[in-house]
Protein backbone atom coordinates (compact mmCIF):
# COMPACT_ATOMS: atom_id res chain seq x y z
CA UNK A 1 0.00 0.00 0.00
CA UNK A 2 2.86 1.92 0.70
CA UNK A 3 4.31 1.88 -2.72
CA UNK A 4 0.80 2.60 -4.31
CA UNK A 5 0.35 5.35 -2.23
CA UNK A 6 3.56 6.77 -3.50
CA UNK A 7 3.05 6.07 -7.38
CA UNK A 8 -0.68 8.16 -6.55
CA UNK A 9 1.54 11.01 -5.01
CA UNK A 10 3.60 10.94 -7.85
CA UNK A 11 0.96 11.39 -10.08
CA UNK A 12 -1.08 14.43 -7.97
CA UNK A 13 2.67 15.81 -8.11
CA UNK A 14 2.71 15.56 -12.02
CA UNK A 15 -0.97 17.44 -12.12
CA UNK A 16 -3.16 14.49 -12.24
CA UNK A 17 -5.54 13.90 -9.82
CA UNK A 18 -6.42 9.98 -9.40
CA UNK A 19 -9.45 9.17 -7.06
CA UNK A 20 -8.90 5.87 -6.84
CA UNK A 21 -6.33 3.23 -5.55
CA UNK A 22 -5.57 0.51 -7.91
CA UNK A 23 -4.88 2.44 -11.22
CA UNK A 24 -3.41 2.68 -14.42
CA UNK A 25 -1.26 5.59 -15.11
CA UNK A 26 -4.32 7.35 -12.97
CA UNK A 27 -7.32 5.75 -15.21
CA UNK A 28 -9.92 3.44 -13.63
CA UNK A 29 -9.09 -0.53 -13.80
CA UNK A 30 -12.54 -1.67 -15.06
CA UNK A 31 -11.80 -4.47 -13.03
CA UNK A 32 -9.68 -4.57 -10.37
CA UNK A 33 -9.57 -8.53 -9.04
CA UNK A 34 -6.32 -8.74 -9.80
CA UNK A 35 -4.66 -6.14 -8.65
CA UNK A 36 -6.75 -6.69 -5.49
CA UNK A 37 -5.24 -10.24 -5.79
CA UNK A 38 -2.08 -9.39 -6.00
CA UNK A 39 -1.66 -6.48 -3.29
CA UNK A 40 -3.28 -9.20 -0.51
CA UNK A 41 -0.72 -11.84 -1.40
CA UNK A 42 2.40 -8.91 -1.54
CA UNK A 43 0.56 -7.40 1.89
CA UNK A 44 0.66 -11.11 3.57
CA UNK A 45 -3.02 -11.70 3.45
CA UNK A 46 -3.84 -13.83 0.28
CA UNK A 47 -7.76 -14.94 1.84
CA UNK A 48 -8.44 -11.94 3.04
CA UNK A 49 -11.81 -10.07 1.74
CA UNK A 50 -12.52 -6.52 1.03
CA UNK A 51 -15.33 -6.40 4.01
CA UNK A 52 -12.78 -8.17 6.18
CA UNK A 53 -10.27 -4.81 5.53
CA UNK A 54 -14.32 -2.47 6.11
CA UNK A 55 -15.02 -4.57 8.95
CA UNK A 56 -11.50 -4.19 11.10
CA UNK A 57 -11.33 -0.43 10.19
CA UNK A 58 -14.98 0.05 11.25
CA UNK A 59 -13.56 -1.62 14.70
CA UNK A 60 -10.50 0.23 14.72
CA UNK A 61 -12.14 3.59 14.04
CA UNK A 62 -14.07 3.30 17.24
CA UNK A 63 -11.70 1.77 19.69
CA UNK A 64 -9.49 4.85 18.54
CA UNK A 65 -13.05 7.10 20.07
CA UNK A 66 -13.92 8.26 16.37
CA UNK A 67 -17.14 9.07 16.23
CA UNK A 68 -20.04 6.39 14.78
CA UNK A 69 -21.52 9.04 12.60
CA UNK A 70 -18.24 9.54 11.40
CA UNK A 71 -17.12 6.12 10.96
CA UNK A 72 -19.83 5.41 8.96
CA UNK A 73 -19.19 8.53 6.66
CA UNK A 74 -15.63 7.16 6.16
CA UNK A 75 -16.67 3.31 5.32
CA UNK A 76 -19.82 3.90 3.60
CA UNK A 77 -21.80 2.36 6.18
CA UNK A 78 -25.76 3.50 5.51
CA UNK A 79 -27.75 2.16 8.65
CA UNK A 80 -26.79 1.84 12.17
CA UNK A 81 -27.63 -1.62 12.09
CA UNK A 82 -25.19 -3.04 9.35
CA UNK A 83 -22.42 -0.74 11.39
CA UNK A 84 -23.47 -2.04 15.03
CA UNK A 85 -23.00 -5.72 13.22
CA UNK A 86 -19.40 -4.89 12.15
CA UNK A 87 -18.36 -3.42 15.18
CA UNK A 88 -19.05 -6.14 17.63
CA UNK A 89 -17.22 -9.60 17.17
CA UNK A 90 -16.65 -12.79 19.80
CA UNK A 91 -13.64 -11.42 20.19
CA UNK A 92 -14.81 -8.14 21.78
CA UNK A 93 -17.44 -10.04 23.66
CA UNK A 94 -14.42 -11.99 25.60
CA UNK A 95 -12.99 -9.21 26.26
CA UNK A 96 -15.48 -7.36 27.97
CA UNK A 97 -16.33 -10.34 29.60
CA UNK A 98 -12.40 -10.64 30.89
CA UNK A 99 -12.32 -7.00 31.85
CA UNK A 100 -15.92 -7.75 34.11
CA UNK A 101 -14.09 -10.39 35.73
CA UNK A 102 -10.90 -9.03 36.35
CA UNK A 103 -12.71 -6.05 37.96
CA UNK A 104 -14.88 -8.48 40.13
CA UNK A 105 -12.26 -10.16 41.52
CA UNK A 106 -12.14 -13.49 42.69
CA UNK A 107 -13.77 -13.31 46.29
CA UNK A 108 -17.49 -11.74 44.87
CA UNK A 109 -20.50 -13.57 45.71
CA UNK A 110 -23.70 -13.46 43.52
CA UNK A 111 -25.72 -10.54 44.60
CA UNK A 112 -28.55 -11.44 42.08
CA UNK A 113 -32.08 -11.61 43.05
CA UNK A 114 -32.03 -15.20 41.44
CA UNK A 115 -29.48 -16.68 43.56
CA UNK A 116 -29.91 -17.65 46.98
CA UNK A 117 -28.17 -19.78 49.36
CA UNK A 118 -27.95 -23.18 50.58
CA UNK A 119 -27.13 -22.56 54.44
CA UNK A 120 -26.07 -26.18 55.18
CA UNK A 121 -23.54 -26.34 52.55
CA UNK A 122 -22.97 -22.60 52.56
CA UNK A 123 -23.04 -23.08 48.72
CA UNK A 124 -24.82 -20.78 45.90
CA UNK A 125 -28.18 -22.46 44.44
CA UNK A 126 -29.80 -20.83 41.12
Amino acid sequence: MDAQWKRHAALEKAGTICPYVFHRAGKQNKCFRGAWEAAREKAGHPGRLRHDFRRSAARNFVRSGTPDTVAMKITGHKTRSVFDRYITSSEDVRQALGSLKSTMGTNHEDKSPHASSDAKTNRQVS
